[in-house]
């Protein structure tokens, strides 16, 4: 029984990093895509790194720590079957991310 749960929490540690290392570097792509129209000068009147870095790793981390609602209970049902450890993890991933984004498109409001 010991054994169980210590894997259990390894497998949740690891997915919850894969989503946060997922997120984190969506999060600055976009930023770098987003500041790359601009010139240094125009950049360095109003940007700064530390607070864009800062920003993107918070909210990474709340939306990583969202998503754990989600996969805590996918990772749970397939803890009971026979699966490998590394199948279960891609099922996990790949469950969490499809519902986080059903999620989203459900709930996604535009104001203008």
């Amino acid at each position: 029984m010991q054994e169980k749960l210590k894997k259990f929490l390894l497998n949740s540690i690891i997915i919850f990093i894969i989503c946060f290392l997922f997120l984190c570097i969506f999060q600055i792509y976009q930023d770098y895509k987003y500041y790359s129209v601009y010139s240094k000068e125009d950049l360095a009147q109003f940007f700064s790194v530390k607070k864009v870095l800062f920003w993107n790793l918070q909210q990474s981390l709340y939306w990583s720590v969202r998503q754990m609602i989600i996969f805590v209970p996918i990772l749970a049902i397939l803890e009971r079957t026979k699966i490998k450890n590394f199948f279960k993890l891609i099922i996990t991933l790949s469950l969490t991310f499809i519902i986080s984004l059903i999620y989203i498109m459900l709930n996604l409001t535009i104001v203008f």
